[in-house]
């Protein structure tokens, strides 16, 4: 029988009464995606805002448009007083203040008196600093980059959702005594992860793989961790078993409210003794963000029934959300905020649901439970406890994709899998682990924990890597770079890379930061193989990234051009890449008197990579092509115009800030101003299209 409009009035309005501050949640919601996505997410907002009102809540309409209003004013007052400060590159600064935490050479500085964060990058500064102590520091500020191609991490994004509003290489550092009350906080937590990592990794090597999957499965401790260990748990879907979440802060509140249970303990009183040994537990693991979300949702959840609410799971995500906003503003804007709440949501949801059906397994249903045999009893629960896990895997894993796909442009085939293999040996190790550690005291109890928890480990590596060897398990977005395509890479300020084809010949490695952030990262999102590295230039960072890519690609031949260039690589009957011999080196006028030129063609269209060689030596050489690439190039008017026009190009693109005259009728693109730029080579002509705005042009 079909609902009247009068039957669905009432499941609004007990939606509405069960859980009130759903709606206020949903109405600040809005306001975020209003001011980030779309502005239609205002009609979202102001929908929100009524229901509650509609439906006998006017006091929560209220509470909900007080909220919205608080949101937009705070992001608003908050983007304008972040884009006021000035970041000018290269500009001087000095400040005191304390080192809040740190990761590898870079750490977080907070200065006195300042509602902003400065990272110090410490690259080529001798002396470590600590967390918990106050400096007072000098350096040179530097920009957050925004990606300038596919597969880039948005380090400019990550300062802004952060309240760091500076980049500092540092230069100068003079210790001050301790640091401020929060900054010694951050020192003591990681001070005790340090030791519980230590209990960890006792009568084990330093490089014992298991023992670093145990640490960074318990305490979230990845420093040791081998990155070959990372890409593995990255590519099966299960890296966020890395990071202290709400898996872990669930399972050992599972495991004190089991064992006082087991003591007879009453509920009320073993919920009030479990949360803080939870809260002391996110303490030691370091208080990362994850854990502090995860630790306010639990909080929330079992301290429902202690206080006699009735324990709405909308409710609590609701209150949950606000909560979490009004200490953080910025949070929903972080990929692992929307991931905890979703996943969240799905785990609380879907037990309910479990429950109301019947099991698959489940005796006669005519029969009184209470005289279930025990085996019977014992199939009820192993059919619903693997039925949930089950559902619960793939509910998460359906409703993550499209948020790892915005937030990653990626997201793994497998992932499903890892979550029902991996939950119950992550069980068990946070069980024997934190056991262990709890009873390191009591002799022999450590090392029996530890043994047990390496083994159980160990089953993890097995099959994470047995899930990231399988074909896809990661999937990029992005296209495969194609037999007749090539990519240039801007190393800003004065580099660049050149992919052509794919396999690929790799011109210019760049420096080692340009292969870690920008190289190395658009080869895996384009799913890039390399076949030859030819180095064109001599200074450092020409050729300091080398070594990074020959560490990851040992059999990668190499080629110096600036001595023994290679005189033609073929990579196809129509994929050809020929070394241009000049009669006399062609000076440049800057770091290096000889650059190498080189022709690239494929499908009967040429592309010149002149590099840094000067205008006035090209004439000679009477060259042809459809497209220049242009490096570090100087000055010479007259020269530069005349010679582009008599190679006959239709197209220029300038790797560096250093541009020249461009014949009129020629386009210009620069990587400066555009990012990377991709070239698809076919027989009726050469399609260039810029990252930044993605529009192809046809040369």
């Amino acid at each position: 029988m079909n609902s009247s409009p009068e039957q669905a009035v009432p499941w609004m309005e007990r939606l509405i009464a069960k859980s009130p501050l759903l709606m206020p949640a949903l109405a600040m919601l809005s306001v975020y995606a209003a001011i980030d996505c779309s502005g239609w997410f205002w009609l979202a907002a102001v929908i929100f805002i009524t229901l509650p009102a509609i439906f006998r809540y006017p006091s929560m309409s209220f509470v909900a448009g007080l909220l919205v209003l608080w949101v937009g004013i705070n992001l608003e007052t908050y983007h304008r007083d972040y884009n006021s400060i000035s970041s000018e590159p290269g500009r001087y600064w000095k400040s005191t203040g304390s080192i809040r935490a740190a990761s590898g050479k870079s750490y977080i500085f907070h200065p006195d008196n300042s509602n902003w964060f400065w990272l110090l990058s410490t690259k080529d500064f001798p002396t470590p600093l600590e967390i918990g102590q106050r400096y007072e520091i000098q350096g040179k500020a530097y920009e957050f980059i925004p990606p300038t191609g596919p597969g880039q991490f948005d380090r400019e994004r990550w300062a802004y959702l952060r309240r760091i509003a500076l980049g500092i290489k540092l230069e100068q550092a003079t210790h001050m005594g301790a640091g401020d009350i929060t900054s010694q906080c951050m020192a003591y937590s990681q001070s005790l992860r340090k030791r519980a990592s230590a209990l960890l990794r006792e009568g084990a090597s330093p490089d014992d793989e298991t023992r670093q999957v145990m640490v960074s499965t318990v305490l979230g401790d990845t420093t040791d961790a081998e990155l070959s260990t990372i890409e593995k748990f990255l590519h099966s879907g299960a890296l966020h078993i890395f990071a202290v979440s709400g898996a872990q802060v669930a399972i050992l509140s599972a495991m004190l409210l089991g064992l006082f249970k087991l003591l007879r303990i009453r509920h009320s009183l073993a919920t009030l003794l479990t949360l803080p040994v939870v809260v002391l537990y996110v303490f030691v693991t370091g208080m990362e963000e994850s854990a502090v979300r995860a630790l306010i949702m639990i909080i929330l959840f079992l301290l429902a029934p202690v206080l006699r609410h009735r324990k709405s799971t909308l409710n609590i995500l609701g209150l949950a959300f606000i909560i979490m906003c009004l200490i953080d503003p910025l949070q929903p804007y972080q990929p692992g905020f929307q991931l905890s709440f979703i996943i969240f949501g799905v785990i609380a949801a879907v037990p309910i649901i479990i429950n109301k059906e019947r099991p698959i397994w489940a005796p006669d249903s005519f029969i009184p439970a209470r005289i279930y045999t025990y085996f019977e009893r014992l199939a009820l629960k192993l059919s619903r406890g693997t039925g949930a896990l089950i559902i619960v895997s793939i509910s998460a894993w359906l409703i993550s994709i499209p948020l790892t796909i915005w937030h990653f442009n990626s997201w793994n085939l497998y992932a499903v899998l890892s979550s029902i293999l991996l939950t119950i040996p992550v069980t068990l190790i946070m069980h024997f682990s934190l056991a262990g550690i709890c009873l390191s005291w009591v002799p022999g109890v450590l090392p029996v924990c530890n043994s047990i928890s390496s083994m159980l480990a160990g089953t993890m590596l097995a099959t994470v890597n047995f899930i990231a060897n399988l074909p896809d398990s990661y999937q990029y977005c992005y296209p495969s770079l194609k037999e007749n395509e090539a990519l240039i890479i801007p190393h800003f300020p004065h580099n660049y890379s050149i992919l052509l084809s794919n396999p690929a010949i790799v011109l210019n490695a760049g420096s080692a930061s340009a292969q870690e952030f920008n190289l190395i990262p658009i080869m895996k999102a384009r799913n890039i193989s390399p076949a030859h590295l030819i180095l064109t230039g001599t200074t450092k960072s020409d050729r300091e990234g080398m070594a990074t890519l020959k560490e990851k690609y040992p059999a990668l031949p190499y080629h110096d051009a600036t001595k023994n260039p290679p005189q033609s690589i073929t990579l196809a009957p129509t994929n050809t890449l020929t070394h241009i011999p000049t009669p006399e080196a062609i000076r440049t006028g800057i770091h290096q008197d000889k650059s190498p030129i080189f022709l690239w063609q494929c499908h009967g269209q040429k592309v010149l990579i002149i590099g840094n060689a000067r205008s006035s030596g090209l004439p000679a050489l009477a060259l042809t092509a459809d497209l220049i690439i242009i490096g570090h190039h100087p000055r010479d008017p007259v020269m530069d115009s005349e010679w582009i026009q008599a190679t006959g190009a239709k197209a220029v693109i300038f790797t560096t800030p250093h541009t020249c005259a461009v014949p009129e009728g020629v386009k210009s693109y620069s990587l400066v101003t555009s990012g990377t730029h991709t070239l698809t080579l076919t027989p009726t002509g050469i399609c260039i299209t810029p990252w930044a705005n993605t529009e192809t042009h046809k040369e």
